[in-house]
């Protein structure tokens, strides 16, 4: 049976909002949460296409220390400081950066033709905040898993006290410092009832689109339907699907595929979310949105090497060599990550452009609505991010400075995917994708059906590998034939090539 999917992408065209969401994630903890200096870059984000920045929490976080493991490493370290352990100790967090400097940044994000949007973290906070003891039955007992932070205790009696007291005048403060939007941190996991008071607030304050981007990766587990279901009327315009954990194999194997995060499972996946998207947002497409990598991911060239895993064997090998303590599953942990750490050791420039080009791709053009791109990702880093720094002030991961200008090809290639998602034809209510690779894995092949027919669609030919021939239409079709793609004919197709 056929799966329905839909994504989400911002693109300005001329000086209107119009179709897919091209959204840059600008991670203040690259820029040392200088918003001066993230302003200066501003100009190259509207250069590579986007039409929408989102920069994460920049408030004042939890002193509390805790333990992190750092699965590219393979280390385990004394941490704090995560961006979303927001610490409320007069029910107002207090910011990293001067108001000037955040209003200048999101003016000068504007002048660009693009969307400047917060992050909105509405589960828990700092577990260290005064808040906490001057209002218990605001709060749960800490997170057994997070241990850094507090679930809020949203009910029938606290929700509307809750609001008044700390969303009303954060929401009030996002707007004066000039936001037009929010991303909402594990959107599908918040409290709908809190989020719903949350849009409809922004909605008297901001004019069309109000854009409500939601973190939506469900764990493997529980019933997504019913998930979704209860976040249907919330407010959100968009949601992220689950592209990043499509690899190369899960494609390959297409239809045949049903583990949770194969082919098959995504295009489901995909077809909820986009029945759970709604209300207006201008004159942009609603629906999902891809993303090559994130803070929790790693950069698109780590989430690669995580996600190819390492064989049983290798570990083993490397245990044989080691002191077995009574933490095994943590030395297993650590090898891995050492293992992981050398293989990116012997990757080649080309094949760091391959495996970026190709994340990339599969984010975007497996989405129907558009598609994210982390911060530092268009110069090729192979540096992990994290929203934690060490104990005693170093960073979590190793640090690096910031290029004044991306990596050439990878630039050009993300200029390419965004120019072409705006010539891509809307996807109505009914939206769903087909992917193949050519038999030598040098081109990647979307077709991008519109419809519940066969046609018309748009097909989106990737050229992956530098040094292979460029495919023409006839190529194209050729590939399509041979892999069974369900086309009745060519008639009306619209191909798009990008190298």
């Amino acid at each position: 049976m056929r799966s329905f999917f839909c994504a989400l992408v911002l693109v300005f065209w001329g000086s209107l909002y119009a179709g897919p969401l091209l959204i840059y994630n600008q991670y203040p903890r690259v820029w040392g949460m200088d918003f001066k200096v993230m302003a200066k870059y501003v100009p190259k984000i509207r250069e590579l296409g986007f039409n929408v920045v989102w920069v994460n929490p920049f408030f004042q976080s939890s002193d509390t220390v805790v333990k992190r493991f750092n699965k590219f490493t393979g280390q385990e370290l004394d941490v704090k400081g995560s961006l979303y352990a927001m610490k409320l100790d007069r029910l107002t967090p207090v910011m990293l950066s001067p108001e000037e400097d955040i209003k200048v940044y999101n003016e000068a994000i504007k002048r660009q033709g693009m969307i400047p949007i917060f992050d909105l973290v509405l589960n828990h906070i700092a577990k260290d905040s005064l808040a906490i003891k001057e209002h218990k039955s605001w709060f749960k007992e800490q997170d057994s898993h997070w241990d850094d932070i507090c679930p809020f205790n949203y009910t029938s009696e606290t929700r509307s006290e809750i609001f008044d007291a700390i969303w009303r005048p954060l929401l009030d403060q996002m707007v004066e410092l000039g936001f037009q939007g929010m991303r909402v941190d594990y959107g599908t996991d918040v409290d709908q009832a809190t989020l719903r008071m949350c849009v409809e607030y922004l909605r008297t304050k901001i004019k069309d689109p109000l854009i409500v981007f939601g973190e939506a990766l469900i764990p493997v587990g529980k019933d997504v339907r019913g998930v979704l279901d209860s976040c249907k009327g919330s407010g959100f315009t968009h949601l992220t699907n689950l592209s990043v954990f499509l690899s190369k194999g899960q494609i390959l194997q297409g239809k045949r595929l049903t583990n949770p995060f194969g082919y098959q499972w995504f295009l489901h996946d995909l077809g909820l979310k986009k029945s759970t998207c709604s209300g207006k947002c201008g004159n942009f497409w609603i629906g999902t949105v891809g993303f090559s990598g994130s803070h929790d991911h790693g950069t698109t060239i780590l989430s690669y090497f995580l996600n190819q895993g390492v064989p049983q064997e290798d570990i083993d090998a490397k245990l044989l060599t080691e002191e077995i303590q009574e933490d095994i599953e943590r030395q297993i942990k650590c090898v891995r990550g050492r293992l992981i750490q050398e293989r990116l050791a012997l990757v080649t420039p080309e094949q760091k452009l391959e495996i970026v080009k190709e994340r990339m791709a599969i984010a975007a053009f497996s989405s129907d609505a558009g598609w994210y791109c982390f911060s530092s990702d268009e110069w090729l880093s192979e540096v992990a991010k994290s929203p934690f720094v060490c104990s005693k002030g170093a960073p979590f991961h190793r640090e690096e400075s910031i290029p004044s200008e991306g990596d050439a090809k990878i630039v050009e290639f993300i200029k390419n995917i965004n120019s072409t998602f705006l010539r891509l034809r809307e996807a109505p209510e009914v939206f769903w994708v087909e992917m193949f690779y050519t038999d030598d894995s040098s081109h990647l092949i979307f077709v991008r059906h519109i419809s519940d027919k066969q046609l018309p669609a748009d097909v989106v030919c990737v050229k992956i590998k530098e040094g292979t021939k460029d495919y023409s239409n006839e190529d194209v079709q050729h590939v399509l034939i041979v892999k069974n793609a369900e086309l009745d004919s060519f008639e009306g197709v619209n191909f798009h090539y990008l190298k």
